[in-house]
């Protein structure tokens, strides 16, 4: 989780840091499913974006897109909980 709070621009890990990480990812699963598991399995998995897409069945680019989109749509929503 350490390196996606390091993509999401938060630089303070905790407990607190944790649980918004975690209630946020869980916003996203609603909002868009898949891109929720590949931002899973890119930051907690470590999976490359090419293993993504072969355990999900998609392209590369698709992986890309999806995971550009979560971590975009976490960060704005972090930002907005922590000001």
């Amino acid at each position: 989780m350490a390196s996606l709070l390091s993509v999401l621009g938060t630089e303070r890990h905790g407990i607190e840091q944790d649980l918004a990480l975690r209630l946020t990812w869980e916003r996203l699963q609603a909002v868009d499913a898949r891109a929720g598991k590949v931002v899973w399995l890119r930051y907690v998995e470590g999976l490359s974006l090419e293993e993504i897409a072969e355990r999900l069945h998609l392209t590369v680019p698709r992986v890309r897109v999806d995971c550009a989109f979560g971590v975009q749509w976490m960060a704005g929503r972090l930002r907005r909980t922590s000001v």
